[in-house]
Parts: structure tokens; sequence; C-alpha cells
């Protein structure tokens, strides 16, 4: 299962509002989310606009993060961004606390990724937050992923893709509609060298404290899929070629500045 998180932003009224685009395959366990069966978005509470969006599936560890993040919401009476953020130190401590059990567990010998998640935020004032959660056996990150437009990735190779990213996305802000899209142009790049996953995706707005959710079939109907392709094939190509042999990616991203503006 592959999760991408993208933050985006509109102009209103002359006053700028950011929120949250995260989208994922469905190749992971299900579960109901307020009565539409999406694959591990987890809405923390009904009146949150809060999602935690967990990659490789489902997971005890994972389940346990979850719980936490959950908590810390009802105790610290967290309402929107602005609580979130004055308390996020203590959210942090936790979280650290949590993950050197599960690096022990695991043992130091052992290298590569534990866990990893998005969680993104957004609240009735038109502010949205995007945070990555990554455990490794080598120590616990939790980032704000503070630039707009921001993104993050949960596989295995990431630091790449987010290295190609930086480059597509030299706009300083990007819409609703374009980080919709940039998110299923990953996926489907993903999907061609990544035999688990589900040509199926499903995409979660957040945006002014309201949960939206945009599942397979509206995508097919509204063409998405097809369109973004045909719109990037030229950089299709060179994602598919960092994802498949990452050595590559400083070459192929040196590439990407001489096409990126042409592509947008």
């Amino acid at each position: 299962m592959i999760n991408v998180g993208i933050v985006f932003t509109e102009k209103l009224k002359k006053k700028l509002s950011t929120g949250v685009v995260m989208a994922s395959d469905r190749s992971a366990h299900y579960m109901l989310t307020k009565n539409i069966r999406i694959p591990t978005f987890r809405i923390l509470k009904e009146e949150e606009p809060a999602v935690v969006l967990t990659g490789y599936g489902e997971s005890a560890i994972l389940s346990d993060y979850e719980l936490k993040i959950a908590e810390f919401f009802l105790q610290n009476n967290i309402v929107d961004c602005r609580s979130f953020k004055n308390k996020f130190p203590l959210l942090y401590r936790q979280l650290a606390e949590m993950s050197q059990f599960y690096i022990h567990l695991q043992g130091k010998g052992n290298a590569g990724v534990i866990a990893d998640f998005l969680l993104g935020i957004s609240d009735e004032k038109g502010l949205g937050l995007l945070y990555y959660f990554m455990i490794t056996s080598q120590g616990f990150s939790l980032e704000e992923l503070t630039n707009v437009p921001g993104f993050g990735v949960t596989f295995g190779g990431s630091n790449e893709v987010l290295m190609l990213l930086e480059e597509l996305l030299k706009d300083p802000y990007i819409g609703e509609r374009e980080a919709i899209e940039y998110a299923v142009f990953i996926l489907q790049a993903v999907k061609d060298i990544t035999p688990n996953m589900s040509s199926q995706l499903d995409v979660v707005v957040l945006k002014k404290g309201k949960v939206g959710i945009i599942p397979d079939e509206e995508l097919d109907k509204m063409g998405l899929k097809a369109h973004v392709y045909a719109r990037w094939r030229a950089i299709y190509t060179m994602l598919f070629d960092i994802l498949k042999e990452p050595s590559i990616a400083g070459n192929v991203i040196e590439g990407i500045k001489s096409i990126g503006g042409e592509q947008k």
C-alpha cells in the first residue's frame, strides 16, 4: 500500500486557505469510514478534522500509534491546527517514547522502515497541516511538511521521489485540483513497478475542517487517471526510472529542470 500527501493552497477573497490531499491505492485491508469503504484512511473521531493514512497496510504497530494520536487529540482538546501545533512537542515526546520500545523490539541491527504514516489535519479557519512519521531501527522522526506545496510519500525510495517532486512543484501555490492530479499521477507511476499495488485509488481531501472522499469510481468518471498520464508523459517516465533504480536519481533530476516548466 502506497500513500501520498500533498498540501494545496487556494485564494479565497484575497486570503490564502490551505488544505491537504491524501491518496492511496486499495491493496491493503479495508475499514469502514463514514460509510465508504476505503483503505486505512483513519478518521480519528467523527467530529475531528484529522486523518491518519498508514503505509504497509494494517499492523499492530501502526494501530498503536493511531490510538496514541487519537488519545492526544481527545485529552488535549485539539480543535484546530493552532491548538495542534501548540501541543505538538508533547505528542512528539509521547511518540518518541513509544518508538524506543519498537526499535528495541526489532533490534538495531535490522535495516529498513519499521512503520511510517502520514497525518493530515484541517480546520474551519482555512488552515491545513501535513506530517510525515517514520520509525526505523536507527531512530524515529515526525516532521511537518511545511513548504507549500508540501508533500510526503510512504514507501521505500521516497527520498528520491521527494527530490523529483521538489523540481516538479516549483509554483509557490497549487490548488486542490492540481494536488489531486499530482497524487494520482505519482500513484500510477509507482503502480507500474510495484506488483502488489492495486490499480484502484482513493483520495481524501481535507479542507476547511471537512473531510471529503473521492473513491476510485469517481476518479474514473472524472477521467483523471488518463488525463494526468497524458499530461506528464515525460516526467512519468523519469519517475518510473528513479523508482526502478534510485541510484540514477541525480542524473534524472537534472533532466527535470529542463522540461519541468513545459509539463505544467
